[in-house]
This record gives C-alpha cells, sequence and structure tokens, in this order.
C-alpha cells in the first residue's frame, strides 16, 4: 500500500472540493430565468463576477456562487444573513532538527541534523455579503 504525503493529500482534497461549476457562465445555463430577469447592468455585472449592494440572493449566487456558510443574526434589530466565501492560503513552513521530525509533512526525514521545508494551506475568509429582507445590503471582498 502507498501513502500520500500531506501536501499532495492536501492538494488532491482542495481541488476535488472544487465545484466545477464555479464560473458564473455555467451557473447562468443552469439558471437562465433567474438571469434573464435581472436588469441589464446586474447582468453585466454577474458575468463579471461582480456585485452592488441591492442585489436579490438569486443574483449573488449565479455571480459568486454557493457560500461555504451562512450565518443569521441581527443588525440594529433587523434580521440579516451573512454568506461568507472562503479562499485557501500558502503557508511556507521551514526548519531544522535532528533526525526524523515530529512534522510529516514532504520534509527531512533523514537521521542526524536537517532541514525541511514544507507547505501548508489555511482557509480564510475571501468575501462576506450581508441580506436583509434577501438583498445586498453590505459587501466585502479581498482583491
Amino acid at each position: 500500500m502507498r501513502f500520500f504525503s500531506f501536501p499532495i493529500l492536501a492538494c488532491v482534497l482542495f481541488l476535488t472540493g472544487c465545484q466545477t461549476s464555479s464560473g458564473p457562465d455555467q451557473r447562468i445555463a443552469q439558471n437562465p430565468a433567474w438571469y434573464s430577469a435581472l436588469k441589464q447592468e446586474d447582468q453585466l455585472l454577474i458575468r463579471q463576477g461582480r456585485i452592488r449592494e441591492g442585489m436579490g440572493k438569486n443574483a449573488v449566487f449565479l455571480s459568486w456562487g454557493n457560500p461555504d456558510s451562512v450565518t443569521n443574526g441581527t443588525d440594529r434589530g433587523k434580521p440579516v444573513e451573512t454568506w461568507t466565501y472562503m479562499t485557501y492560503q500558502p503557508q511556507f513552513i521551514s526548519g531544522f532538527g535532528m533526525g526524523v521530525p515530529a512534522y510529516y509533512g514532504m520534509g527531512y526525514y533523514g537521521f542526524g541534523p536537517g532541514v525541511f521545508q514544507d507547505v501548508v494551506y489555511t482557509q480564510e475568509p475571501a468575501a462576506m455579503v450581508q441580506f436583509e429582507n434577501n438583498r445586498v445590503v453590505a459587501w466585502q471582498a479581498r482583491r
């Protein structure tokens, strides 16, 4: 039996976790009625992968896809729903060790002193959209 190292496994899991319908064009093709019901300026924003305040949930979905998490709460006494989109950021790790390091990445496995280097991916928020009455009232995204 052959084992994969952690970085290879992480890449495989990351790639298989990506949606095949990740682009706006594919989501539009799967939901033509939603798209055709929108104003022309919103259709253009969706094709560009952008959103604006006042857009409905269907339009945000067409532009950005399914969120990674949805939370409900209140803002100034009004019910709000927040969609969060996540991204993976690389964290580079290197060190010096004696013998086999406790870290099981693609680093140093020999006996005696050695240097190891590896990369792990941490999940961080990339964008958030806040809805009130099913309309965007606020949003933020990394550039």
